[in-house]
């Protein structure tokens, strides 16, 4: 009789309806309020931990954000502010992918490798569709908003690099301008000698004559000036090449106080490394001066290789996946509620029970049987 007691509680009409009623609010969760689907992709990128963190530290500032956000095809039916939501949480959308995973490197032996394969990007959203639309936009956005940050930091350097070079140059210019004028003082003054003590006949121009003097050794004063005309040969031939240097950096810096001022203007990484190359090109047909080409073809090398860095045609490894079931299992949730709204039924049927065990308990008596 005490089992069908326990029985009939346990399937009374209050622990049904509270299994029943959190199965169907649990249900209401799982298709409803928290499905979510999710989208992932994975994006090749040989680089070490320390690159990628670098650039997952890039990306992940609104700033940079805000500044790469335009009204263009691709963000057409996204929300800008869940997205911006998504890089200012502490969630973690982009993961690095190892070469080797832990498993694998105690499997083979091998220590650790801080290089990667890929960085992999994830999204949710209660639309599938919309869910694989923001991957594609991070996948995107990352190489993007990265190659914008290395292209302004490069002509920042490269600029300030120049002028500290061409300050350089002219120190250099000027010190060589100052030995060669010596050098000329040094060789009008052995020619005014000549002419004043000519070299008596029959003495050798080769004779090297000691002088008592500070114990000096000079040489014959025909063999000084041809060693003095060596020198200044050498020395005109420095200055030639500071001069060409220094030339050349006119042209240079304009261009990339030009260049400057187009990065200020521009957004986008992709959009700026194009507009850079064919500024360089359009500047190569008006260049004269050598040196000035060869800078301007290593800017237009440097500017492109960056771009394919960043864009590699081979960058994806996995498109953006169209996920056709949520993230969640909603079986499973709709059961765990289930499951809760069991015990609570329980719990609230045999509430005098335990009561009255938990009142035994603390004044230490023993349950009648």
């Amino acid at each position: 009789m005490a089992d069908k007691s326990i029985l009939r509680r346990i399937l009374s009409p209050v622990v049904i309806a509270s299994t029943l009623g959190f199965a169907v609010l649990g249900a209401l969760f799982a298709y409803g309020w928290w499905a979510a689907y999710q989208s992932r992709a994975m994006v090749s990128f040989p680089h070490s931990i320390t690159e990628f963190r670098v650039q997952e530290e890039r990306v992940n500032s609104l700033d940079n954000f805000d500044r790469y956000w335009a009204p263009d095809k691709l963000m057409e039916g996204l929300d800008r502010e869940r997205i911006r939501g998504l890089i200012a949480s502490s969630q973690q959308w982009m993961k690095p992918v190892l070469r080797l995973s832990k498993k694998d490197a105690k499997d083979t032996g091998k220590t650790s490798n801080s290089d990667l394969l890929a960085y992999e990007l994830i999204a949710s959203s209660k639309d599938p569709k919309t869910a694989q639309k923001t991957v594609e936009f991070l996948a995107a956005y990352v190489p993007d908003a990265s190659l914008k940050i290395n292209l302004d930091n490069f002509i920042t350097t490269a600029l300030a690099e120049k002028r500290l070079l061409f300050t350089n140059a002219a120190l250099e210019r000027d010190n060589a301008n100052y030995k060669l004028s010596l050098l000329d003082a040094r060789l009008e003054d052995l020619r005014r000698i000549v002419k004043t003590y000519p070299t008596p006949a029959g003495s050798s121009e080769r004779q090297i004559l000691n002088v008592e003097k500070n114990s000096e050794r000079y040489m014959p004063l025909p063999m000084q000036m041809i060693a003095i005309e060596q020198e200044r040969f050498e020395q005109q031939e420095s200055l030639g090449e500071i001069r060409r240097r220094v030339e050349g950096f006119s042209e240079e810096e304009d261009m990339l106080l030009a260049h400057e001022q187009i990065a200020k203007n521009t957004n986008s990484g992709k959009e700026l490394a194009l507009t850079l190359i064919k500024d360089v090109k359009a500047r190569l047909p008006k260049t004269q001066k050598p040196y000035a080409i060869n800078a301007l073809l290593d800017y237009e090398t440097r500017y492109s290789t960056m771009l394919s860095d960043a864009f590699s045609p081979s960058g994806m490894i996995v498109a953006p996946t169209f996920p056709e079931k949520p993230s969640k299992s909603r079986l499973l949730t709709t059961l765990m509620f289930g499951f809760a709204g069991l015990l609570l039924g329980l719990l609230w049927q045999f509430r005098q029970d335990i009561a009255y065990f938990v009142k035994l308990s603390f004044q230490g008596e023993t349950p009648r049987s």
